[in-house]
C-alpha cells in the first residue's frame, strides 16, 4: 500500500500524523494512477486553460484536440473544467 501513498506519507519520518492518515485514507479511496494526468497531460491541459483566459480559441482548440487523441475528456462546467480518462 505504501506505493499509492503520497511521496511524503512514505516516509513517516517527514510527515506529521494527522498527513499519514489523510494519505492513507485517500489512497484507498483513488485508484493510484486514475486521479491524475501525466506531466504531458497536464501540460496540455495547463496550455489549455490559459488559452481560454487569453481568448486564443483555436490554440485551446487545439489542445482540446491532442488531449482527445491521448484518451482525455473535457468537461467545461461554470465551476471550472473537468477532466476524465476515457476507458
Amino acid at each position: 500500500m505504501a506505493e499509492n501513498l503520497h511521496p511524503r506519507a512514505q516516509n513517516q519520518a517527514q510527515c506529521h500524523p494527522t498527513e499519514n492518515v489523510y494519505y492513507g485514507v485517500f489512497a484507498v479511496l483513488i485508484p493510484a494512477g486514475e486521479d491524475r494526468l501525466s506531466p504531458e497531460e497536464q501540460a496540455l491541459f495547463d496550455e489549455r486553460q490559459e488559452a481560454r483566459r487569453r481568448r486564443e480559441f483555436a490554440r485551446a482548440d487545439e489542445a482540446r484536440r491532442r488531449l482527445e487523441e491521448m484518451g482525455i475528456t473535457l468537461e467545461d462546467t461554470p465551476k471550472g473544467t473537468r477532466w476524465r480518462r476515457r476507458r
